[in-house]
C-alpha cells in the first residue's frame, strides 16, 4: 500500500510575532533538532550510496563480480533505509 504523507513545518512558537531574520544553526526546539538530525542523516546516506555505486561500477568493470554484487546489495539496503524503492529495484538488477 502506498501512502501520501504531507509534512507541515510550523515555527517553534506560533504565538511569537517577531522572529530574527538572521539565520541560526542552533535548534530552537526538540522538533527542529530532530529535523536537522534526520536531514543530516539523509545527506550522509545519499553520499554513501553514490560512493558505493561508483565503487561497485569499478569493481564490475574490473571483473570482480562477487564484490560488485555485495556492493549492489549494500546500496539496496541504503536505498530502502532512505525510502527510495525505485533505486532499490535498480540495485537488485545487478544481483
Amino acid at each position: 500500500a502506498q501512502y501520501n504523507l504531507s509534512v507541515v513545518i510550523l515555527p517553534p512558537n506560533p504565538f511569537v510575532t517577531t522572529y530574527s531574520r538572521m539565520p541560526s544553526s542552533s535548534p530552537t526546539s526538540l522538533f527542529a533538532g530532530r529535523l536537522i538530525y534526520n536531514e543530516n542523516t539523509l545527506i550522509r546516506l545519499t553520499s554513501m550510496s553514490a560512493y558505493i555505486s561508483t565503487m561497485g561500477g569499478g569493481f564490475f568493470l574490473c571483473r570482480y563480480l562477487s564484490t560488485a554484487v555485495a556492493m549492489a546489495r549494500q546500496q539496496c539496503r541504503i536505498a530502502l533505509i532512505r525510502g527510495d524503492e525505485e533505486m532499490a529495484f535498480k540495485c537488485r538488477i545487478n544481483e
